[in-house]
């Protein structure tokens, strides 16, 4: 039955009588800014999300995709200390670029012109860390057995996570029009699939459910709660955003 409820949800989503860009920027609505000035078109088009913000979403999916693949989807330890060191400067870096980048659009003192390359590669090393940590976290919070190893063990795995990353930063630097509804598919799925894992960790919390999962199945309670969550934060944020707009994507 809950199998169920996903699978309507999908289709809802897929038959909604508005073309598939319209529906992803109103998904990222309440968001993100969507500023054309801060994003990337492809095919004369502009991404739903921002450089940055499909660095970050695009980034997570991507590793996580890479845990997955490398056998690494039930790990639950944090990356070691020289590894998170790595992985705060990444956050760093993105921190010192989009204060620059703040400094720019009010007109006071910046240190070089923003650059939506900066703002895409910035978010992609942001995405990256994301899902070093929140993985391995919701692992622990998940799983009764969970892989007792780290998602991010070294500078080997930061490289394998980075070059995943580095054809996504290719293909939109380059303006590969055919990469329009890929790479905006990809983004939404990166923002729904981190929000639905943090409302799952405080779902799992708040029930005293905890470590009690023992295969892929017993993510379908818990985690259809959290897609419900997730749907109401979405659209209230969306609302919010239009009360101070007074515009929308979708009627």
């Amino acid at each position: 039955m809950l199998l169920g409820v996903w699978i309507v949800a999908l289709l809802g989503w897929i038959v909604a009588p508005w073309p598939l860009l319209v529906k992803l920027q109103a998904l990222a609505f309440g968001l993100d800014p969507q500023r054309p000035a801060h994003s990337y078109f492809l095919a004369g088009t502009q991404l739903p999300l921002e450089a940055r913000k499909v660095g970050i979403y695009g980034g997570f999916a991507l590793t996580v995709t890479t845990f997955w693949l490398r056998g690494r989807w039930r790990a639950a330890q944090l990356p070691p200390v020289s590894t998170l060191a790595v992985l705060v400067a990444f956050i760093g870096v993105m921190a010192l670029d989009g204060t620059n980048n703040f400094l720019h659009d009010l007109g006071l003192p910046f240190a070089y012109l923003p650059d939506n390359r900066l703002r895409l590669a910035t978010g992609l090393l942001t995405g990256i860390t994301i899902g070093g940590v929140l993985w391995p976290m919701f692992n622990m919070t998940f799983w009764r057995e969970a892989q007792p190893a780290p998602v991010l063990a070294g500078p080997r795995d930061l490289a394998v996570a980075v070059l995943a990353c580095l054809p996504l930063f290719t293909g939109i630097v380059a303006g590969i029009d055919w990469l329009l509804y890929p790479v905006a598919v990809l983004s939404a799925v990166g923002l729904v699939g981190l929000v639905v894992l943090l409302n799952m960790v405080v779902v799992l919390v708040i029930t005293r459910r905890e470590s009690q999962a023992l295969s892929p199945w017993d993510f379908l309670a818990p985690g259809t709660v959290a897609l419900a969550l997730t749907g109401l934060e979405l659209a209230g944020l969306a609302w919010l955003r239009y009360m101070l707009v007074g515009t929308a994507p979708l009627p």
